[in-house]
């Protein structure tokens, strides 16, 4: 007996809006939510889609045919656009970007219960290209073909990003207009110094050859650049020529440092470094601060908006000078030292080492007394003792979003105010079905730190009840 093949349904549809993955999303038999995942489509585009398998909540379905794109495509300014997953929203226009990834939030409280609460409008990026101060480029044996030909080279070769919904190819990157003009220039010269010299990109399966990352750092206030080359195992030497031919294209370059990832991971993991030419690291100004930036350290990659979003957090916190504030995965020390002026005390807690070093680094730089990091896991480190001291909590916490037992612990002390800075909604708002017993939500302002992404970051004021 032959198994009867399933018929496809087909349906024209009209896109309605996109999620906070940039998912975009439409509607059939009136209550039924379809969701496109693929690059190009916006709002209002109206297509015929097949219609795939049943997700959570959704049902996920794929493009066949435009049959009128939508009146707010403009062109990409990329030439990659369509290929690299990084801007997928370049063809839609900014302000229009804006109002969905609104509507995105907005859908998420609505859905989650919290439909009474106010969402104020996006604080907007006045620069929405060359905007990124930290570049993480990609090697790669495994190039990737928007064409497949006939024949793959023997000996391939790519250095860009990660295709999407690949691991394992690389879309080869000339330029990126997310980087600035000097940085691309950067990209261009060890591509051809790496091609020169024979140098092979690391495959992270059969593992052999060399070639892992390229990671760019630059301060867009103080024009400093910090490029690292990350490779396996093998002698510095022989990068050395590498290092003069960058200071040579990009005078400004500020340090050029060679990395070794010891381990078997496809992340980029810093073994060991050796600086190569210049020094290990370059500063960024943020308002009146300056701040280090090593090649282990984290920094927000938008400065110009990590401003605004610092100013906003000081805002909020409408601080008397009375206040000791606790600043929770706080980093290198850049929001405490931000707002230490304006309270008495600030208690910074954070895991990683290197970080808690450039944080009390900063402080002194800075010239902050007031200021004291301690090293260690949030949910080890934090005991109802050092919550009592404290009149307000700052919450910078990871993707995934709080720790129970870290929630539990702040729940059962109440500090009278919480600032929470959220880089993922989603998590954000599963926190928020807990704190919302005890805190009423005063301010919700969403910031735009990666225009083009479906990307949004939260700032919340939380004050307790009563």
């Amino acid at each position: 007996m032959t198994r009867r093949k399933a018929v496809k349904k087909l349906l024209e549809v009209s896109i309605q809006n996109f999620d906070l993955k940039g998912q975009m999303i439409s509607t059939f038999e009136e209550d039924k939510l379809l969701k496109i995942n693929k690059l190009g489509i916006l709002p209002q585009d109206k297509l015929i889609a097949e219609v795939g398998r049943k997700r959570k909540g959704f049902y996920q379905a794929y493009p066949k045919e435009i049959l009128q794109k939508s009146p707010l495509a403009v062109e990409a300014k990329c030439r990659y656009f369509g290929e690299c997953g990084g801007c997928r929203l370049q063809n839609l226009d900014y302000e229009k970007q804006v109002f969905y990834k609104w509507q995105a939030l907005r859908n998420l409280l609505d859905e989650s219960g919290f439909a009474n609460l106010k969402l104020e409008e996006f604080i907007l990026a006045e620069n929405i290209f060359y905007y990124r101060n930290k570049m993480e480029f990609s090697f790669s044996p495994y190039k990737w073909y928007s064409e497949k030909p006939e024949e793959l080279p023997e000996n391939d070769f790519a250095l860009g990003f990660h295709a999407p919904s690949s691991f394992k190819k690389v879309l080869d990157l000339e330029e990126c207009h997310l980087q600035s003009l000097e940085s691309t220039e950067i990209l261009k010269v060890v591509r051809k110094f790496a091609l020169e010299k024979n140098l092979r990109p690391y495959d992270f399966e059969k593992h052999t050859g060399t070639l892992q990352f390229l990671i760019i750092k630059e301060g867009k206030f103080t024009k400093e650049r910090l490029v690292n080359l990350v490779t396996s195992p093998i002698e510095s030497e022989i990068f050395q020529e590498l290092a003069e031919r960058i200071a040579q294209a990009v005078p400004s370059t500020t340090g050029i440092l060679h990395s070794i990832n010891e381990t078997l991971s496809s992340a980029a993991n810093l073994s060991r470094t050796t600086l190569l030419k210049g020094k290990e690291t370059i500063f960024e100004q943020i308002g009146d601060f300056k701040f280090k930036i090593s090649a282990s350290s984290f920094f927000q990659a938008n400065t110009e908006q990590t401003k605004k979003l610092y100013s906003a957090i000081a805002e909020f916190g409408n601080f008397t000078g009375k206040e000791k504030v606790l600043d929770l995965y706080c980093g290198a020390g850049t929001i405490s030292i931000f707002i230490a002026k304006l309270v008495e005390r600030v208690i910074g807690i954070e895991i990683i080492p290197e970080a808690v070093e450039d944080a009390k680094f900063n402080a002194k730089l800075n010239g902050i007394t007031n200021c004291d990091f301690f090293k260690g896991d949030v949910k080890d480190k934090l005991g109802e003792r050092i919550l009592k001291i404290a009149d307000v909590l700052i919450l910078d916490p990871p993707r995934a979003g709080m720790h129970p037992k870290v929630l539990e612990k702040i729940l059962s002390v109440k500090p009278k105010k919480i600032i929470y800075v959220s880089c993922n909604p989603k998590s954000f708002v599963q926190d928020l079905k807990s704190i919302s017993q005890f805190y009423t939500v005063e301010r919700m302002l969403p910031f735009d730190l990666f225009p083009h992404t479906p990307h949004s970051e939260l700032l919340v004021e939380l004050k307790i009840k009563n």
